[in-house]
């Protein structure tokens, strides 16, 4: 299908006709085709080789404009880069340090609409079917990261990929762990980097994966 409500509920707070978009981990163009046929401008970025290559059939089947590269953003320079909206969803939680990766992508653009997994301390509003995998130490919950920024402190949790990484359909990151950012940590995050309007959507601790939101800023 290429319809998702997640970016519906973007496309509402957004009129994309004539913005260059930067869309980091487009997995298979669905969004890409949205953005684009409502006249976005879109580069989009990829780190999987497999979901790239399907990008390639989806640009060619769809016939898009959208530009697709492939490379891991965690390495990227964007430091020449300009763009007028950064879509990033299902990208965070794969990363192994998802604050600077939003140190940088903030710089890009002034609008950002991410989707993302967080860490949830709370871990009887889970969903109950995790709570083996939270015993197991999947999510090292019991030895949070702190990454100091200023005189903010900001929390990670690592989590381990475990057996995910054998499955031939795996698109997660480029390592064999991520580490997720709290909630508040994440809100925190983006005002200090200048995001004056910040609206959550779709905000679901119990999600079969792991608690989740959207998220739309602007500067």
């Amino acid at each position: 299908g290429t319809r998702d409500h997640r970016i519906e509920w973007l496309l509402q707070k957004v009129n994309v006709d004539g913005l260059r978009i930067l869309e980091l981990g487009p997995l298979e163009a669905a969004h890409t085709w949205m953005l684009e046929k409502l006249g976005g401008d879109v580069t989009a970025i990829e780190a999987n080789i497999g979901a790239f290559l399907r990008c390639l059939i989806a640009k060619n089947y769809l016939n898009l404009n959208a530009k697709f590269l492939l490379g891991d953003f965690e390495k990227i320079d964007f430091s020449t880069q300009k763009y007028d909206l950064v879509v990033a969803s299902g990208v965070l939680y794969h990363l192994k340090d998802p604050i600077d990766f939003l140190q940088r992508a903030s710089s890009l653009a002034p609008r950002m609409f991410l989707w993302s997994h967080y860490f949830e301390p709370d871990l009887s509003k889970w969903n109950p079917s995790l709570s083996g995998l939270l015993e197991e130490g999947k999510w090292d919950y019991k030895n949070p990261i702190f990454k100091k920024i200023g005189n903010d402190n900001y929390r990670y949790v690592k989590q381990l990929y475990g057996d995910a990484l054998g499955w031939s359909g795996f698109c997660g990151g480029t390592d064999v762990y991520s580490r997720w950012i709290f909630k508040e940590d994440l809100l925190k995050l983006l005002r200090q980097l200048g995001f004056s309007k910040i609206e959550i959507a779709f905000d679901a601790v119990e999600r079969p994966n792991g608690p989740s939101f959207c998220i739309y800023c602007e500067k």
